[in-house]
């Protein structure tokens, strides 16, 4: 996940490259209210007001942060490809970002028109702007583009969720909410459908951070789910392949501490024959992929 500053000046020098060309239509569009045929533009809105801080000159005022975009819909256009996506930004009526939404890999919505929030991440009394895409082909699927304010500019960071989705929840009890979603990664590893273990993705200091080891509450939870699935599997005598749950619960248990019983949960998996490797190799490859991962910071956890 990179940031990326985006600034007015900066969009509105950007040079036009072949790739960019349909972009001529948006700002055509801006300039004149009229749209280039086949180019007939969608708006989305989205409005967040909340308190300012204490610093306000006036009592009782709030910052209002709006957002628009506009895009070429897909249905209307017959190509299921959303194109020509532009986000405007606006704090307290005055716009901070106007230009073509970025970057790159989150430019073009596939499938699904983009939806837009304005909501309050980080408790700082000021909302940030959230644009969620969908893309089809091998880089799939939804991606979130969340702004968050830095002076007098925007940063946009991309958050890759796979096929996996989100919902906003303040799990943490901080008053603001967080992303909360399974991890699409791990069933990804196994070319499987199944729910991957939950992360909890957080806006803190302008950066988004996995904070899912500080949820013991919400880690254990989705613990006992994945070890109800594993045993359905089990009693079902399924030939579904057994690892994106154990995994997934393995995941769980490391990032609540409970190392001996990881251990303990692939142990019961190789007597079953469910590993399709044996123990040591397949702990050496849970640690290299949960050090990835960002499940732990120490190798060797599992002791592959």
């Amino acid at each position: 996940m990179s940031w990326l500053s985006l600034r007015p000046e900066r969009l509105r020098r950007a040079p036009l490259a072949a790739a960019a060309l349909p972009v001529v239509a948006a700002a055509l569009l801006a300039s004149t209210g009229v749209a280039p045929a086949g180019t007939t533009p969608t708006t989305t809105t989205a409005q967040g007001t909340t308190p300012t801080t204490p610093a306000a000159t006036t009592p009782g005022n709030s910052v209002v942060v709006s957002a628009s975009i506009t895009y070429t819909d897909g249905i209307k256009s017959k190509s299921a490809v959303w194109k020509n996506i532009r986000l405007t930004i606006t704090r307290n009526g005055a716009a901070l970002l106007n230009g073509e939404l970025l970057p790159e890999e989150a430019r073009d919505s596939v499938f699904s028109g983009p939806k837009l929030q304005a909501v309050d991440l980080d408790g700082d009394s000021e909302s940030e702007v959230i644009v969620d895409v969908f893309k089809a082909g091998v880089d799939c699927c939804r991606r979130s583009v969340v702004y968050h304010r830095d002076g007098d500019a925007y940063r946009a960071q991309v958050i890759d969720w796979g096929d996996a989705g989100y919902r906003l929840e303040d799990v943490t009890g901080g008053g603001a909410p967080e992303f909360v979603t399974s991890d699409a990664r791990v069933p990804g590893a196994y070319d499987s459908d199944a729910r991957g273990p939950l992360r909890v993705l957080a806006l803190r200091k302008g950066q988004v951070r996995d904070v899912s080891r500080h949820q013991p509450r919400e880690l254990a939870r989705d613990a006992r789910g994945h070890r109800r699935a594993l045993e359905r599997l089990r009693r079902r005598k399924s030939q579904s392949d057994a690892r994106p749950h154990l995994v997934a619960y393995v995941a769980d248990l490391v990032r609540l501490g409970d190392v001996s019983g990881a251990r303990a949960a692939i142990r019961s998996s190789a007597r079953r024959g469910e590993l399709r490797t044996t123990p040591a190799k397949f702990r050496r490859l849970l640690d290299r992929q949960f050090l990835t991962w960002g499940y732990t910071s120490r190798r060797h956890v599992l002791g592959g």
